[in-house]
Order: structure tokens, then C-alpha cells, then sequence
């Protein structure tokens, strides 16, 4: 099924953050000793996606997805 696929030729480019967003996307993720169990949540959700390179609105999409099937997913 696989060879008869092609690859989408209507893909939206990438976007990517600027050098000084990077950065501090890439210094807030890191824990501290203060961090409550709530930031250190937060922190691992943000970190998690583009370590996947996923984004946050493709899980959103996901989740009410599953929310409305009766399968588990």
C-alpha cells in the first residue's frame, strides 16, 4: 500500500523561531529547583513537542478527536 503513496506536494513550509526566541523557549524549559510539580509539567509538555517535532496545535487536533471517538486511542 506504502509504494503507491507519494510524498504531499501541498506541505506548508516550516516555520522557525528567531535565534533570541530560541534561546529563551530553550532556557524556560529547563527545571529549576523551585519548579512546583505544576511547572515541571508545563516545562515537559512545551519541551515535548518540538523534541518530536510536533506542534501544540496538531495535539489539540488529536485530542478532540479522540474525546469524540468511542475507541480508546
Amino acid at each position: 500500500m506504502v509504494a503507491f503513496e507519494r510524498w504531499p506536494e501541498d506541505e506548508s513550509l516550516p516555520l522557525y523561531l528567531d535565534s533570541d526566541a530560541d534561546h529563551r523557549l530553550q532556557e524556560w524549559m529547563v527545571p529549576t529547583v523551585t519548579d512546583d510539580a505544576q511547572l515541571l509539567r508545563n516545562r515537559a509538555i512545551v519541551a515535548y513537542f518540538p523534541g518530536r517535532g510536533t506542534r501544540a496545535a496538531g495535539y489539540a487536533t488529536a485530542a478532540r478527536c479522540c474525546r469524540r471517538c468511542t475507541s480508546a486511542c
